[in-house]
């Protein structure tokens, strides 16, 4: 007998016995922190997401041509208190993998709470966000275009934040960070 035939004897003979364990499901996201966010009143993303490379208004920020076209022209309108889940991606995943571990109503987030985060690490300062080259991963729903679809924000530091915004059908690396509700 090959190897795969004594398996699949094995678990047939395991599963006919009703010897069989539930496999717990391997998750993909470590929670590592919580943050409380202030609450916004109407937020219109053009007038804090701007490039400002040197941060003369506190945010040293490059932006994306993608995230200029898809979310500049966007108000951001309901923003109360929130608790934001940080967790650290423990394998390579994607952002499926990543939705339906947090649930669809948990994952999104929206401007307003990323600029939050961003103004208080304006400089690359420490804080909730990863400074050291990894990926900050918010979920942002593009509520304002005909399909409604989700979009992945990523935010890295190098010099300054990098923002970019993808639809949610992205591949991540281990160790990146998502910020979800």
């Amino acid at each position: 007998m090959t190897n795969l035939v004594r398996i699949l004897f094995l678990v047939a003979a395991m599963v006919y016995s009703g010897h069989t364990q539930a496999v717990a499901a391997e998750t993909i996201l470590r929670p590592i922190a919580t943050v409380q966010t202030t609450a916004v009143g109407s937020f219109k993303i053009a007038d804090y997401f701007k490039d400002d490379p040197k941060g003369e208004a506190g945010v040293r920020i490059s932006l994306s041509s993608n995230f200029k076209k898809r979310f500049l022209e966007l108000v951001d309108e309901h923003n109360p208190v929130v608790t934001l889940r940080i967790y650290r991606l423990s394998k390579f995943s994607r952002d499926g993998q990543i939705a339906n571990e947090i649930g669809k109503n948990n994952f999104r987030t929206g401007l307003a709470l990323v600029w939050n985060l961003l103004k208080q690490q304006g400089m690359g300062q420490d804080g909730v966000l990863l400074t050291d080259g990894r990926v900050n991963i918010f979920y942002i729903s593009d509520r304002n275009s005909f399909s409604s679809s989700d979009y992945a924000v990523s935010v890295y530091w190098s010099e300054g934040w990098h923002i970019d915004g993808q639809l949610a059908i992205n591949w991540w690396d281990k160790d990146n960070q998502v910020i979800s509700r």
